[in-house]
This record gives C-alpha cells, sequence and structure tokens, in this order.
C-alpha cells in the first residue's frame, strides 16, 4: 500500500533503437516507475500544471547503481526534467551486465517517466496559493498501514484508488479532506479521510514570512496482498469515470488567511 500527497501517474516504457550491448543487459530491479510515488511530483511544475515525459539514459556501473543520468528528450519542463534525474539516480538499483567471461560491465538503460496531473486545476475551495506550499512530513502511505485495511472491504476483497483534497492548516494538521476522485468503495473512501485528517502532519505552507493554509492533493492505494485477492475485488474505475467532488465544504470557520 502505498500513498502519495500529489496524484501523479507514472509510465516507464523502453525507448526503441537502443544498440545491441553486453549480454546479458543491464536490468532494473524493479519497474523504473516503481521507484517514484505521487510524493515526488516537484512543487513548481505543480503550481505551473506542468506534466510531460521525460526520456533518459541511465549509465549503470557494475555494481549495479547508477553512474549517470542523462536527459535524451525533454518533458519541456526542467522541473520534471531534473526531478526525474535525482530520483532515478538516487533510488534505482540494477542487475549489473555481464561479459562473455560472466564479469560484471558497465551498460545502459534507456526508457521514459511520464508525469501526468490528475485534474487540469486543483480546487482549491478559496485558499490562496502560498509563496511556499505545505510539504508532509513524510509521506502520505506511511500514515496508512495493512492494518489500516477496513475489515468490510478485505473481507469482500474491495480494492482502489481514493484520491483526497486536504486542506492544511497553519499548524501542519489537516484541516478537512474531500474525495476528489473515489476509489469506488465508500468503505475505503471514508477510511481514507479519517486517516488522513488524524495522522498526516504537514510543514505548514509559509506567505509573507508567516504561515499559511494551503491544499494539497494526494491518492491512497488500497490493495490487498496477492494471498487475500479474489474475484470479487472491485475494478478501479478508469480515470475519466471517477467522480470529482464539486467543491470541498465551507472553510472560514477553520480561520485560513484569505479565505
Amino acid at each position: 500500500m502505498f500513498a502519495p500527497a500529489v496524484a501523479l501517474l507514472l509510465a516507464s516504457q523502453a525507448a526503441p533503437g537502443q544498440p545491441p550491448g553486453p549480454v546479458p543487459a543491464a536490468r532494473a530491479r524493479a519497474n523504473l516507475a516503481s521507484y517514484f510515488t505521487t510524493d515526488d511530483y516537484p512543487a513548481a511544475a505543480l503550481r505551473g500544471e506542468e506534466e510531460g515525459s521525460v526520456f533518459f539514459r541511465l549509465d549503470i556501473a557494475p555494481s549495479g547503481r547508477v553512474a549517470a543520468c542523462t536527459v535524451t528528450a525533454s518533458s519541456g519542463s526542467a522541473a520534471l526534467d531534473n526531478a526525474a534525474c535525482r530520483i532515478l539516480r538516487a533510488r534505482v538499483r540494477a542487475v549489473p551486465a555481464r561479459d562473455a567471461r560472466g564479469n560484471a560491465v558497465a551498460d545502459t538503460i534507456s526508457s521514459s517517466i511520464h508525469f501526468i496531473l490528475p485534474w487540469t486545476r486543483p480546487e482549491r475551495a478559496g485558499v490562496p496559493v502560498p509563496a511556499t506550499p505545505a510539504v508532509p512530513r513524510a509521506t502520505l502511505a506511511s500514515y496508512v498501514s495493512t492494518r489500516d485495511y477496513p475489515r468490510s472491504a478485505r473481507a469482500a476483497g474491495i480494492e482502489g484508488i481514493a484520491y483526497v483534497r486536504l486542506i492544511v492548516g497553519t499548524d501542519g494538521r489537516v484541516l478537512a479532506c474531500a474525495i476528489a476522485q473515489t476509489s469506488g468503495s465508500a468503505t475505503l473512501d471514508a477510511a481514507t479521510c479519517r486517516l488522513l485528517t488524524s495522522r498526516a502532519r504537514f510543514t505548514p505552507a509559509q506567505d509573507g514570512g508567516a504561515p499559511a493554509c494551503d491544499v494539497a492533493e494526494g491518492a491512497i492505494l488500497w490493495q490487498l496482498p496477492p494471498g487475500r485477492r479474489t474475484a470479487r475485488r472491485s475494478r478501479t474505475a478508469a480515470a475519466g469515470d471517477r467522480p470529482r467532488a464539486a467543491a470541498l465544504v465551507d472553510f472560514t470557520a477553520f480561520g485560513c488567511p484569505g479565505v
């Protein structure tokens, strides 16, 4: 189970026309997209509503670590390009290539990461955009554990992704939560907002040198362990089919400046 702070879809794909290399070639130990979470969406790109595909080449050392990352085709956003290479260099671990004698050798991996914003313009319910956004003190995933899986949803084999919009107060606590795009299960949606409202903590946004309210978007992936999945589990609706919250609530009662 994981939960991003800003809903972000990631896809990785092999770049066509790669020149032949050592056999076997280097390969990542996991799908490259799995090294990203939606918490990794750069704040500058989010504010600018920037999205796109970053094509890159990773130089894989014999140790399996990434020695260098080169953007081979830009997404059009420096923030996304820089974030992709920074995260790939820090997190990717690969099975190194081998030469004819079986010795580990240097090689390259070429692929792409596609950053997609979940909606064109986030609803802010009247909360002004601060100069410095609120930042979660830990990934939202860390505030939810497998023990939190609603019993009825677990018994029915229900899975889904609940997209949320959070109002973060000047003390870094979540003042309110609304489902922006449903998981398809009212039970999972309710559990998502209940847990994040009670547990999530942020470094408050700053505006003019003072703490400010902010809006954070995120998602919780509710996924059962493989052994507990059944044919009855719910399918997550396509992104375009998920109903959106028309608005949050009246936040004036929470004392957010400017609201």
